[in-house]
């Protein structure tokens, strides 16, 4: 479980240390309207790119991890698919935008920046149906690799265009030429597991692969609304630079994500299976993957609660505080339940309960988008970071109740007090030493936390276990 998520999650280590040299320079240049600004673009066509993927990914992952022979005709099928729904939406996805123009004054740039964002969500899209053919194959770190040139490229051409003035415009600019490269090295790698493409389009298959992820893109366009609407909300009610503060905050929390997605995608392929024919199997992977995300995302949530200020300065600016700092301490409470909703989304899946966790999505936006018309017009950004907090805690409701008769659901209680004490310690620790030096309250906290969860009983003979397999397997 581990080893398949080591390549993933360290070149997404390496990738996030890349953007985040990268955002230091941008929300400083563009500061918090330009930001805003881009990010509301980038949620735009974050719901195209979804609507457009339709859930194939999931599909084509757990399909062809279950027979690999079918990697082409799936491959070539979602291609034909994606296209055909984006050349659908995104005439009227642009219609869209223009109206909005004339009624709230997004700006020349902004628009200027949807539309190329649109044009470079079309290769994504092709580029992450190839990835997922790896996945199915449990070659994760090919596509893992790939992102790290993906990243590199963004950086360099990302840095170029903001020196030379083009600001959101020239980064949207970027995201087309990088996403037609990545396109073409995922391609050249994939030749013997993709090609020869089928090239015969079955509209028997088609419409089956629609069928069964229909729940899928439901699920992915419903998640995608419950974290990001605050974002248009925002947007509409209190202007860029809001969105600005907010988002410099998220992007400490899409790093804090980095950990569940690797796992969660690594597992995947290997809890399809199980849900097949191992479902004891399935139930110990789940709940010891429970566990360590349990035991990260307490220590993190704490540590970030702590040193807010600090790390909202080292992401932004000084421009961007206090309020990213203020933000960035409500919102990143949603940790640990998002760790626990993301692995169980994904269980009910390979267990092919995927309408399950469309119903369980549809509750909370409707939960997510009726709070935020009333948080955020009285708290304004806290408001947007206490609702997406309270959702988690709505969303796991539906989620633990569609495992019912399947596998037994996790013990959350027993699984967290161990970890939820010793971050309370660590959160003493920091209290005693406010004026140390960022790396050394880092250090501090993660010396006093570990030290607690050992002491508690949190390290146990399973875990010496699965690190003495690991080391077996070099």
């Amino acid at each position: 479980m581990l080893r398949n998520a080591a390549a993933p999650l360290a070149t997404q280590l390496l990738n996030k240390a890349l953007d985040a040299g990268f955002a230091l320079v941008m929300l400083r240049m563009l500061g918090p309207a330009g930001a805003g600004s881009y990010a509301f673009a980038g949620v735009v066509v974050l719901y195209l790119e979804t609507a457009a993927g339709f859930g194939l990914d999931t599909l084509i992952t757990r399909d062809v991890a279950r027979d690999l022979t079918q990697g082409p005709r799936y491959l070539w099928h979602a291609v034909v698919l994606r296209t055909l729904i984006w050349a659908t939406l995104a005439p009227l996805l642009w219609l869209g935008l223009l109206a909005w123009d004339g009624l709230a004054a997004l700006g020349a740039d902004t628009l200027a920046a949807c539309g190329l964002l649109i044009l470079a969500a079309l290769p994504a899209l092709w580029a992450g149906a190839v990835s997922r053919l790896f996945y199915a194959h449990e070659r994760m770190e090919v596509p893992a690799l790939v992102t790290v040139q993906t990243t590199v490229t963004k950086v360099a051409l990302g840095l170029a265009a903001l020196v030379a003035g083009l600001g959101i415009v020239g980064l949207a600019g970027v995201a087309v030429v990088n996403n037609l490269l990545t396109l073409a090295v995922l391609g050249f790698l994939a030749r013997r597991v993709a090609f020869p493409l089928p090239i015969v389009f079955q509209p028997s298959l088609a419409r089956r692969m629609l069928v069964e992820a229909f729940p899928l893109f439901c699920n992915n366009l419903l998640a995608a609304a419950f974290f990001r609407v605050d974002v248009l909300l925002l947007q509409a009610w209190q202007g860029a630079a809001v969105v600005g503060w907010y988002t410099a905050a998220y992007k400490v929390v899409d790093a804090a994500l980095l950990l569940p997605s690797s796992l969660t995608l690594a597992l995947f392929p290997a809890m399809a299976r199980q849900a097949a024919s191992a479902r004891d199997a399935l139930e110990r992977t789940y709940h010891l993957a429970v566990r360590y995300l349990l035991a990260l995302a307490f220590p993190l949530a704490v540590g970030t609660t702590a040193l807010a200020e600090p790390i909202a300065a080292l992401v932004g600016g000084r421009a961007f505080l206090p309020h990213s700092a203020l933000a960035l301490q409500w919102l990143i409470w949603f940790l640990p339940l998002s760790y626990v909703n993301g692995v169980t989304q994904y269980v009910l899946i390979a267990l092919g309960r995927q309408r399950s966790v469309t119903v369980a999505f549809l509750i909370v936006v409707l939960f997510n988008v009726a709070a935020n018309a009333v948080a955020i017009p009285l708290l304004s950004y806290r408001g947007a970071a206490l609702v997406t907090v309270l959702s988690e805690v709505v969303l796991l409701l539906p989620l633990a109740h569609a495992l019912r008769d399947a596998v037994a659901r996790p013990p959350l209680w027993t699984l967290s007090w161990r970890p939820s004490a010793a971050a309370l310690v660590m959160a003493g620790v920091l209290a005693a030493v406010p004026q140390a030096p960022g790396i050394v309250a880092v250090a501090l906290g993660a010396l006093a936390y570990s030290t607690a969860y050992v002491v508690l009983g949190g390290w146990t003979a399973e875990d010496r276990r699965v690190v003495a397999n690991l080391r077996k397997r070099g």
